[in-house]
C-alpha cells in the first residue's frame, strides 16, 4: 500500500446554524447536533467521538439518533445540510470547493484525529508497470498542492491543520 498526505477533516454545517457562530465550542457541543456521517468509522475516530456523545448527552438537549443519517456520499451528506440542523464531518479539499457557493460554513474546531488517511493499494510482489508508475508520480504531485491549499486554508480559518 502506498500512502498519500492525511487530509484534516472540518465539522460543516448551514449557515445561519447555531453553531456557526459559537466560539469554544466543544466536540460534545457538534455531536449533540443531528450527525450525518459515514457508515465505517476508523476506531481511531470512534472512540472520540462516543466519548464525546455521552458527553453531550449528560449535558442534555441532544439530538436523539446517532448517527442522524448514515451517508457514505460527503456530496450527498452536503447536500441535506442547507436544509437541516445536521453537522458533517469532511475532508477540507471537499469543505474548500463546497463552501464557495455560500450554503454552508465551516466550525472553528478539528482535532488531529479528524483526518482522512487515504491510501492506494497496489499487487502484493507485483512491479508497476510504466503507466502505473507514471500515475502514481502525477499523484504525489497533486497530492503535494492539495495537502499545501488545505493547510493554508486551515491556518487563514484559525483551524489546527495537523493530522
Amino acid at each position: 500500500m502506498w500512502s498519500v498526505r492525511p487530509q484534516p477533516g472540518v465539522f460543516l454545517v448551514r449557515r445561519g446554524h447555531p453553531l456557526s457562530r459559537r466560539r469554544g465550542m466543544g466536540l460534545a457541543d457538534i455531536l449533540a447536533h443531528p450527525l450525518a456521517f459515514i457508515g465505517r468509522v476508523p476506531r481511531e475516530v470512534q472512540g472520540p467521538m462516543a466519548e464525546a456523545r455521552h458527553a453531550a448527552r449528560r449535558a442534555g438537549d441532544v439530538h436523539a439518533a446517532y448517527p442522524a443519517l448514515v451517508i457514505e456520499s460527503p456530496t450527498l451528506s452536503i447536500a441535506a445540510l442547507p436544509h437541516s440542523d445536521a453537522v458533517t464531518g469532511v475532508p477540507v479539499p471537499i469543505a474548500m470547493r463546497t463552501m464557495r457557493g455560500g450554503d454552508v460554513v465551516a466550525l472553528r474546531w478539528r482535532e488531529p484525529w479528524l483526518a482522512l488517511r487515504p491510501g492506494i493499494l497496489t499487487r502484493r510482489g507485483g512491479r508497476l508497470d510504466e503507466v502505473e508508475r507514471d500515475f502514481l508520480s502525477q499523484l504525489r504531485v497533486a497530492d503535494a498542492e492539495e495537502a499545501e491549499k488545505s493547510i493554508a486554508w486551515c491556518r487563514r480559518n484559525g483551524i489546527d491543520p495537523r493530522t
